[in-house]
């Protein structure tokens, strides 16, 4: 089970980052219990170590509704001032992402690229409470500062999880596709804090 090793990899990933973040990880806990009933996922709470696992919220949680072939599209600009607040908030101060001397073009973060689909994912498909569990990302193009990007995500198939292709694509003379990757994805409604 690939998919169990990889939550339980994410669930480690939680105890260490989030000790403090009581509702995250109840979240979590909750999203792995609805992926497989809970068989790799420890059901305790973070931040105390006690069992606190809550059937009837989870029962109370409804799914978000999609279908195959779902899709969404959306065009963002990315201005080299968003470049550089990534890099600002990131600490990624490469020099790629800055405009040279000799007015060379600064390439943007594909960080930023991802954050732009994770966008698209938790706000319109599936929409507000998607948990991105895993990620296959490919940049084959370096897209630049103030370029319009289109991002398109699109549902592939429809079980306890999700799974979604996405692209990101610019227009030069022609279309060229800056990143392209899939997702699985666990849907939850009524998500609150």
């Amino acid at each position: 089970m690939e998919f169990n090793k990889s939550i339980f990899v994410l669930k480690t990933l939680f105890d260490k980052i989030l000790t403090k973040n009581r509702n995250v990880c109840n979240l979590f806990t909750n999203a792995c219990k609805l992926v497989d009933n809970g068989a790799d996922c420890q059901k305790k709470d973070i931040s105390t170590g006690e069992s606190n696992f809550n059937t009837e919220e989870i029962a109370k949680q409804k799914r978000i509704s999609v279908a195959v072939g779902d899709k969404v599209t959306e065009m963002r600009c990315v201005s080299q001032e968003d470049v550089d607040k990534f890099a600002d908030v990131t600490g990624d101060h490469n020099p790629i992402h800055k405009i040279n001397e000799a007015g060379g073009k600064s390439i943007v973060h594909g960080a930023l690229l991802n954050g732009l689909v994770s966008g698209v994912i938790g706000t319109k498909l599936p929409g507000p409470g998607t948990l991105v569990v895993s990620q296959t990302l490919n940049f084959p193009n370096p897209c630049y500062a103030g370029e319009d990007v289109k991002i398109v995500v699109e549902i592939e198939s429809v079980r306890k999880i999700i799974s979604c292709t996405f692209f990101c694509t610019v227009c030069r003379q022609q279309e060229i596709t800056v990143l392209q990757g899939n997702a699985k994805l666990i849907p939850m409604k009524n998500f609150s804090n």
